[in-house]
């Protein structure tokens, strides 16, 4: 036994120990839910030696010893994780301008055989809500069949805008307002 004065600084140690190690299962505190450090000071203080000590099972080897704090002095922090976040894809907006679409649309239109030239109405585009309705005015090379080269640019112009602008297109009308007759030889 140690002499009485350091029996009492540390006893509540040991005690503390063994209570927060139960307090943590939620069963009443035994010698076996200390870990080998607090069962070696309750040894201590109560004169047993080693020999007389039985084994710490091992899954209280794997227990920390925890001591009380004060609630104040603890700040709960949440980590921010990909979880938390939106994709990188959706934090922010992408518009396309009127004119943006005119210009898709008058490439498409220029690669298109029997289109001569835009019509002075030329394109004109809706846009709303991410769908599109655009109408174009065009000259047609004599020769060419109308309804076949509207076929083309329609689908043509359709396929530019969806894919490159990430637009849906609800139509595209288009007007032929004048026919080009052939070059005089």
């Amino acid at each position: 036994m140690a002499p009485s004065g350091q029996a009492d600084e540390d006893e509540p140690l040991a005690e503390a120990a063994i209570e927060t190690t139960a307090e943590e299962s939620g069963e009443a505190a035994t010698d076996e839910d200390l870990t080998p450090q607090a069962a070696t000071e309750v040894d201590d203080q109560h004169g047993d030696s080693a020999e007389n000590v039985e084994p710490v099972p091992a899954e209280a080897e794997d227990t920390p010893v925890t001591t009380e704090t004060d609630a104040d002095d603890v700040e709960e922090t949440e980590p921010v994780t990909a979880e938390t976040r939106p994709a990188a894809g959706s934090r922010g907006n992408v518009t396309v301008g009127d004119g943006v679409v005119v210009k898709v649309v008058t490439i498409v239109a220029g690669k298109i055989e029997g289109v001569h030239s835009l019509d002075d109405g030329g394109i004109s585009v809706e846009v709303d809500d991410d769908v599109a309705t655009i109408k174009v005015s065009l000259v047609i090379e004599y020769g060419h069949a109308i309804k076949a080269v509207a076929e083309q640019i329609r689908i043509g112009v359709i396929e530019a805008v969806e894919q490159f602008l990430g637009l849906d297109v609800a139509a595209v009308d288009v007007h032929v307002s004048d026919i080009q007759p052939p070059a005089a030889a």
